[in-house]
């Protein structure tokens, strides 16, 4: 094996599905298995190759992953990596599009075990991507950083209605609403992997305002807010990682909505 990194940042020469290492059906078989117990997905062994995300897209490659907004962003924008564009910054750290678990004492914490030397160096190390970006771009010049190919994508929003048959104080409820959704769905991203990215959070948070406005309870005191159990809460199919909960309930709050997410005795 030696190292050879796609345009994620992921260690393409050292995975467990890279061509150059999956030549045998026992090599297949622990690469699948070693996904399995650290990342809780497996592969089946005949999908278990890759040529990796740096072969061209005209030389028609296998790839575990074709739809990758990543591979496509950079391949727009003509980068080797994204280490190699000008908003590295933005995509990586600002907006953290890659998960930030992929570590040794994340994992190590989740499965209450330390971990064999062996397996962090064959099933998690080649994914830290972000650890392995950030080395590639210390190494670079500034001539070596391409600028980004940027495209807005602004939403088309409709005024809010000023006639609606409520009362003043239902109204004042049904804008505030409006200018929530206004000001989430206005948030665009520059390069197609943060518009990707900032899609799926747009939709993740207006599910999360859905499920609170259709199932919270209102609890009444000096900060009135909505509350909904964990039962519901993973009911709806929402993620389940506490601190991206707590993230978007805080921005919530920063718009003035109150919602709490309590634990099922």
């Amino acid at each position: 094996m030696k190292d050879f990194f796609g345009k994620c940042g992921f260690n393409c020469g050292r995975c467990a599905a890279y061509k150059e290492n999956v030549k045998t059906e026992e090599a297949r078989q622990r690469g699948s298995d070693g996904w399995k117990k650290y990342f809780g997905f497996q592969i089946r062994l005949d999908r278990m190759y890759c040529d990796g995300c740096q072969t061209p897209d005209k030389e028609n490659p296998v790839l575990l992953d074709r739809s990758c907004a990543i591979r496509k962003c950079a391949v727009i924008n003509g980068v080797e990596t994204c280490a190699h564009c000008s908003e590295y910054q933005a995509c990586m750290h600002d907006l953290k599009i890659f998960n930030p678990d992929v570590n040794r004492e994340k994992i190590e914490e989740r499965m209450e075990t330390p971990m064999p030397e062996e397996d962090y160096i064959a099933f998690i190390k080649p994914y830290q991507h972000l650890m392995h970006l950030d080395e590639i771009r210390a190494s670079l010049d500034p001539e070596d950083i391409a600028e980004a190919k940027v495209s807005t994508v602004k939403p088309r929003i409709a005024d809010f209605p000023d006639d609606l048959p409520f009362s003043r104080e239902e109204r004042s409820a049904f804008k505030a609403l409006y200018l929530l959704i206004t000001a989430v769905e206005s948030i665009s991203g520059s390069t197609q992997a943060q518009q990707v990215a900032l899609k799926k959070r747009k939709e993740y948070f207006l599910k999360l305002l859905w499920t609170f406005g259709l199932f919270g309870e209102l609890k009444e005191g000096k900060d009135s807010h909505l509350i909904i159990d964990c039962e519901i809460y993973f009911a709806q199919k929402l993620i389940g990682q506490w601190n991206k909960v707590a993230l978007y309930l805080n921005i919530l709050q920063g718009y003035g909505v109150h919602c709490e997410l309590c634990t099922v005795n």
